[in-house]
């Protein structure tokens, strides 16, 4: 049972005025302190006020009861789409959940940091929704509990089990329909009853009538809770709330999970590798049999042009990987890549081969590598040439998608030019005197080139890249936070 004429914001105070500058809104002696919301607001005191009473019976009955009602019906239609629009999201966190940890179990030892990544923003998401649930649940419950006290004083449990268990809404809807009558009741007669009084005779008994007339004061009680509640902006908030909901979509790119697979299997064979290299050692050591062996003799300088011929008659044939580390030439070689950068690489290809390749940096070396620094990426740098091998690596690498989206996803990719009269001294840089060449750099500081390679299949061109990005992710990653 509510208290007896006691106020809503203040419980401990009696309700005793009516403010007549707010509807008649009932007061009590702090509402109208210096602190209180009706401070300065003309009042009537309610045991002369029986015109009034009457005024906020009526006001009671037509404007406030029908938005009481319609009220909780929206409230209602909010807190299921908010539930149904939840209950979603959870149920997709759970999947998505569930994928993520299939597909980085595959490559869990050398990528973790990607799946905690991925984690961390997939449970981010999901307490960004449980905070706009608890928010959007929290205001209606709040409010359904101090309007199912106002239609129904005797009701409260079965309101609660309402909010708590959406099987029994039609049973408690028919219950809220006979409570809404009884307090519709109320005033119906409350405002008979006085309307056919004397109003003088009536005036007469009004202060013995306020203090014994229980219905009076529950009736007056409930109209300033019900204001409160309509003025309170709740409802506008969860609609605006329900626009906030937010249910990603973990979107798992095949193509380049399978080639992360091969580049992780190949991670595993450097036996293979290093096999090859004894091999090519054992090559150099004799230079006679270097035209019976022109597959195999990658650190044979002296041989290349016969490697070239080669090469050129055979693109697919032509991609074997070397690669070089430099130090000391390393900001000359940049000081020389810096000017001749390569703006419209992309768009030439295009109009020239109707091939996409990946967008070149539009500014030079040197702004590359500060972009770079900025956005926590290496700078992958490829050196073009108008010559049939590197058309051929342009053609058979660069324009396959998967190159193309993962270069895009985690490289600045800048464009070197290098023309007929360049060449002798970048080889000389480079020590390399064929094509094509692609410098990888890193900038967390200074510039530091992390490999200098030419020559490549696809698959080992994919497994360069991924292995520079795998070994510096945690340097660059720190960047990007």
């Amino acid at each position: 049972m509510i208290e007896n004429n006691k106020c809503a914001i203040h419980p401990n105070k009696k309700l005793i005025l009516l403010c007549l500058d707010c509807k008649l809104i009932p007061c009590c002696i702090l509402c109208t302190s210096s602190k209180g919301e009706h401070h300065g607001h003309k009042t009537d005191p309610l045991e002369s006020s029986e015109s009034n009473i009457l005024s906020l019976m009526n006001d009671f009955k037509d404007n406030v009861y029908p938005k009481l009602i319609e009220r909780k019906e929206n409230d209602q239609i909010i807190l299921k789409e908010s539930n149904e629009t939840f209950e979603e999201i959870q149920s997709q966190y759970n999947n998505e959940s569930n994928l993520l940890k299939k597909e980085f179990k595959k490559i869990h030892d050398r990528v973790s940091f990607f799946e905690r990544d991925f984690q961390q923003q997939l449970s981010t998401n999901l307490e960004k929704n449980i905070i706009i649930n608890t928010i959007i649940s929290s205001s209606i419950q709040n409010d359904n509990n101090i309007i199912s006290t106002i239609l129904n004083n005797n009701n409260n449990n079965n309101n609660n089990n309402n909010n708590n268990n959406n099987n029994n809404n039609n049973n408690n809807n028919n219950n809220n329909n006979n409570n809404n009558n009884s307090i519709l009741e109320k005033l119906k007669n409350y405002i008979k009853d006085k309307n056919s009084y004397n109003q003088q005779q009536h005036f007469d008994n009004i202060e013995d009538d306020l203090q014994t007339h229980d219905t009076t004061i529950e009736l007056i009680q409930q109209y300033q809770q019900s204001i409160l509640i309509l003025n309170n902006n709740n409802n506008i908030n969860n609609s605006n709330n329900l626009k906030e909901y937010n249910n990603k979509i973990i979107n798992f790119k095949n193509e380049i999970i399978d080639i992360v697979n091969d580049s992780l299997k190949s991670i595993c064979t450097f036996e293979s590798n290093v096999e090859n290299s004894n091999k090519n050692n054992n090559k150099n050591n004799n230079n006679n049999n270097n035209n019976n062996n022109n597959n195999n003799n990658n650190n044979n300088n002296n041989n290349n042009n016969n490697n070239n011929n080669n090469n050129n008659n055979n693109a697919d044939d032509h991609f074997m990987l070397q690669h070089h580390q430099q130090d000391k030439s390393a900001q000359n070689l940049i000081d020389f890549l810096d000017q001749l950068y390569y703006p419209t690489f992309s768009d030439d290809m295009f109009e020239q081969y109707s091939v996409v390749v990946p967008d070149s940096f539009s500014g030079s070396l040197k702004d590359a590598l500060s972009f770079a620094k900025k956005r926590g990426k290496l700078v992958l740098t490829y050196l073009h040439s108008d010559t049939q091998i590197s058309l051929s690596f342009v053609l058979d690498i660069l324009r396959s998608e998967e190159v193309l989206e993962f270069i895009k996803e985690n490289f600045v990719f800048y464009v070197a030019k290098i023309t007929p009269e360049a060449e002798s001294l970048l080889f000389s840089l480079v020590h390399f005197d064929s094509f094509p060449i692609v410098v990888t750099i890193l900038n967390l500081g200074s510039p530091e080139i992390l490999e200098i390679s030419q020559g490549f299949t696809k698959e080992v061109f994919f497994q360069n890249m991924f292995n520079h990005l795998l070994s510096n992710q945690e340097d660059l990653e720190s960047v990007r936070q």
